[in-house]
């Protein structure tokens, strides 16, 4: 990939493709692919998201095959791939499932949240009164 030189402005935003390993599952046996990252991804993104800073630089989430993700940047972002690492994927499955598809905060005040996470899927060692 080539940067554009400072001061021009790029035709085409700057990408980087992550290709997922093969075989990888999560907890409920379910296989992780493309389209889990990208909902993980937006859901970071997300206003209410406490994570949205790390994907500031983000502007577009692609799932190019079931295990190829493009992630466009407004720009070069160095750190992109180290503020991944501070992520989490979740199943979207499992998330609406859930009814989590938005992240902590939103609409909820998070004490509340967190009582109401705690008493559905008890035991959580983590529960805060």
């Amino acid at each position: 990939m080539r940067w554009p030189k400072a001061g021009s402005r790029p035709t085409i935003l700057p990408s980087r493709a992550f290709k997922l390993r093969p075989g990888v599952k999560f907890h409920d046996g379910t296989p992780l692919t493309a389209a889990d990252v990208v909902f993980s991804l937006k859901r970071a993104q997300a206003p209410s998201s406490q994570m949205k800073s790390l994907l500031s630089s983000v502007r577009e989430v692609v799932a190019v095959d079931p295990l190829t993700v493009h992630i466009r940047t407004q720009g070069p972002d160095l750190v992109l791939p180290d503020n991944l690492t501070n992520l989490f994927i979740m199943s979207e499955a499992w998330t609406r499932a859930h009814q989590a598809e938005a992240p902590p905060g939103h609409g909820v005040k998070s004490r509340e949240l967190r009582h109401a996470s705690c008493e559905r899927h008890r035991p959580v060692h983590a529960c805060l009164a």
